[in-house]
């Protein structure tokens, strides 16, 4: 029930938005809303970090994004140092972390609700803790979940979207499949799967103990879930509604 309140209140905010200064409305001053978080040792010091998905509120959407970096301070643990902003896509809603380029750096995936995109942020390897500039990649109408793994086994990281569609779409997931480096850049191939009744947020793990990573979907009104394909790695069957 919490997801459904949760996905009526996102569906109001992105189509609504906030009237800035419009006459007969009433100003209301800008602001920030973070929306989704994750805890990771981004600068390898031992110490857990902080980046938080934020999206400025000023007027209809669609809203710039940004993502907030706190490094915790190693002077005074349980502290930490003034957050840097990296720019986003717009409406940023959820965050994950992970080391996609195998340098040995965590580094940040963003799923943007209506700029239909994840924004790959990736460290510099010069200065841990500080991203390069953002480079999108395209998904699914109005992504709202996110999650990192190695679905075909090659080695490299892929990520999965649940993307929310909203307001009578049945949305989609984006299963983005990492491709080889090229000049050290980090590329996608996409493929969109149906979703059953707005997909909102998506995890990864093994669910049939056959060695390979399935999907799970809070999808609306049900969960869902997308075994594996056995004979084709990174591919995905039918989605199976899992009771409630």
């Amino acid at each position: 029930m919490r997801s459904v309140f949760a996905a009526v209140a996102f569906s109001l905010f992105i189509f609504t938005g906030i009237c800035h200064g419009d006459e007969g409305v009433g100003e209301i001053a800008p602001f920030t809303l973070p929306f989704g978080i994750t805890i990771v040792d981004l600068n390898n010091d031992g110490l857990a970090d902080i980046a938080v998905a934020v999206t400025l509120v000023a007027g209809a959407p669609p809203h710039p994004g940004f993502v907030f970096v706190s490094l915790q301070n190693p002077a005074a643990p349980g502290s930490f140092l003034d957050g840097v902003r990296y720019a986003t896509g717009t409406d940023p809603v959820a965050i994950a972390s992970a080391d996609l380029n195998d340098d040995g750096l965590p580094d940040l995936a963003v799923a943007n609700s209506t700029s239909a995109s994840v924004s790959i942020l990736v460290q510099d390897p010069s200065n841990p803790g500080t991203f390069l500039p953002q480079t999108g990649v395209v998904v699914g109408g109005f992504p709202s979940g996110i999650a990192i793994a190695d679905l075909d086994g090659d080695g490299r990281l892929d990520l999965v979207t649940a993307n929310n569609g909203l307001l009578n779409t049945t949305g989609s997931i984006s299963v983005l499949l990492q491709k080889a480096l090229v000049a050290g850049k980090l590329s996608f191939k996409r493929k969109n799967y149906p979703g059953k009744t707005g997909p909102w947020s998506v995890a990864i793990g093994d669910l049939n103990a056959d060695d390979k990573p399935d999907i799970a979907v809070a999808d609306g009104k049900v969960a869902t879930v997308r075994f594996q394909n056995a004979n084709v790695p990174g591919a995905f069957l039918r989605a199976v509604a899992v009771g409630q």
